[in-house]
């Protein structure tokens, strides 16, 4: 080492970062934690500014406003339509699609039959008015 990096302070240096250590003491998890929440919260913060900003983007495409903007009149903003895949040929029995998870009847546990409460009416009608939309989960790419 002393033939290649002939210089003193070098060697000094190379021997001081060679016994360099990470204190761990009992404020190490603390610090963890916070920093583990900072991260969160910096990336939820991130994502929403990204979603904000591509919605201003997604905006200028009505009315071709983006034709006045400087940086952006020059992309490419043509619109691809959205290939879905196939229909699942197998489809669920009548059982399955009406089946609710236990948790759902732990809510009316007093006895009174479950089909006249409103909460079970308007839960299966919710269920019923959005089960086209459900159903397009499984032929998105």
């Amino acid at each position: 080492f002393l033939e290649r990096f002939p210089h003193p302070v070098t060697l000094a240096g190379m021997l001081e970062l060679s016994t360099a250590y990470l204190p761990v003491n009992n404020n190490w998890v603390k610090y963890f934690n916070e920093s583990c929440q900072t991260f969160n919260d910096l990336n939820v913060e991130m994502k929403s500014l990204l979603m904000d900003k591509c919605d201003q983007a997604c905006s200028l495409l009505h009315d071709d406003k983006y034709k006045d903007s400087l940086w952006l009149w020059d992309q490419d903003w043509s619109v691809k339509d959205l290939k879905l895949k196939k229909k699942a040929s197998k489809t669920l029995s009548v059982e399955q699609e009406t089946e609710e998870p236990e948790e759902f009847y732990e809510i009316n546990k007093n006895g009174e039959d479950q089909t006249e409460d409103e909460f079970v009416k308007r839960r299966r009608e919710l269920v019923e008015k959005f089960k086209p939309l459900m159903q397009t989960k499984d032929r998105l790419p």
